[in-house]
């Protein structure tokens, strides 16, 4: 009987072991990548209106070769907004901004900067371009972004993104 339970076992033990061993299959699964440059996002100039009248609109270009945008209500000096982009060579960049806002110093209300931007390096030919816009980088893997806006009319006072409740123009870049 010991030996009629032992053979059985190794029986149930054979059978369990082989039921597998002809149904397997197998797959490879390849990987692969495309590693790039990382993408860097510079500064390169702020925006300055200078000194405005109080309770209009004041326009700024988005860089000298702004040829469409009018500007109204600038002070004398005047500046521009620029972010130099660095990455792959001639890859495409989609390329996200943001408005600003300008808080006041010693108490007041908030004034909302409408952003605009312009590439030479825009697909499609250099020129004005919106938020979430594809730019090509250069050659050598450059551009530049021009940015300009609208600050909307507001009281008398000093505003800048700086203080309490400002925010800054946010430039994100992503390769596609």
């Amino acid at each position: 009987m010991k030996s009629y339970k032992l053979i059985l076992s190794a029986l149930a033990l054979v059978a369990a072991l082989s039921v597998n061993t002809f149904a397997q299959e197998t797959a490879n699964v390849a990987v692969g990548a495309e590693v790039v440059t990382a993408l860097t996002v510079t500064n390169a100039g702020d925006i300055n209106l200078g000194t405005i009248q109080a309770g209009i609109a004041s326009t700024i270009k988005a860089g000298a070769s702004d040829a469409v945008t009018s500007e109204a209500n600038l002070g004398v000096t005047v500046t521009y907004g620029q972010v130099t982009i660095a990455g792959a060579l001639s890859a495409a960049v989609d390329v996200d901004f943001t408005g600003a806002t300008l808080d006041v110093s010693g108490g007041g209300s908030p004034v909302a900067f409408t952003t605009i931007a312009y590439s030479a390096e825009k697909n499609g030919g250099a020129g004005l371009f919106t938020t979430g816009s594809q730019i090509d980088l250069d050659g050598s893997g450059d551009a530049t972004l021009d940015f300009g806006g609208t600050l909307a009319g507001a009281a008398a006072g000093t505003y800048s993104t700086a203080l309490g409740a400002g925010s800054p123009i946010t430039v994100t870049v992503t390769y596609q």
